[in-house]
């Protein structure tokens, strides 16, 4: 049962794989808890501003980490592959330097691996700052789109596209 972002707490723990739904103009999407590195479903704390009681929405994903990590092998190895290119661990460097035409699936893997697993800081804003930024092409979630989640269902509001 999906729980309404509205709802999701940093004060409390959730589970990677968690269904959160989200509603924008009128529209519900149904998103995921992310997992990270840790490679465990198990429960954990998500990132966010306490005072407001809003979890970061960098820690949640459009696509089901379940479905994803179905086999926990490509998932070890994922972390492998992001462990050796981080330089973090040294059992892991042969993994390093990749050759995207020798091996294309383990590529594939490294790519879905910085996507899904890796650190979302710069695409995604957080919620709660009150900073104007400048309109910029990028992948994350805009100021307007996450006050537009926010917004009760019949209530229309204008928004500024920005040029690209």
């Amino acid at each position: 049962m999906p729980v309404p972002y509205e709802q999701l707490d940093p004060c409390r723990q959730w589970f990677a794989g968690q269904p959160v739904l989200l509603r924008s103009s009128g529209h519900e999407h149904v998103v995921w808890v992310r997992l990270n590195c840790s490679a465990s479903f198990g429960q954990r704390w998500l990132s966010g501003s306490i005072p407001d009681r809003r979890v970061s929405l960098t820690e949640l994903s459009t696509r089901n980490p379940r479905q994803i990590w179905k086999h926990q092998f490509e998932l070890q190895l994922a972390i492998a592959l992001l462990s050796s290119g981080a330089g973090y661990d040294n059992r892991c460097a042969w993994l390093r330097d990749i050759d995207e035409e020798r091996e294309p699936k383990l590529f594939d893997l490294l790519l879905l691996a910085r996507e899904e697993l890796g650190q979302r800081t710069e695409h995604a804003p957080n919620p709660w700052t009150a900073k104007p930024q400048e309109p910029r092409s990028r992948r994350g979630w805009t100021r307007s789109e996450l006050e537009g989640l926010r917004v009760p269902e019949g209530v229309v509001e204008p928004v500024l596209a920005a040029a690209s």
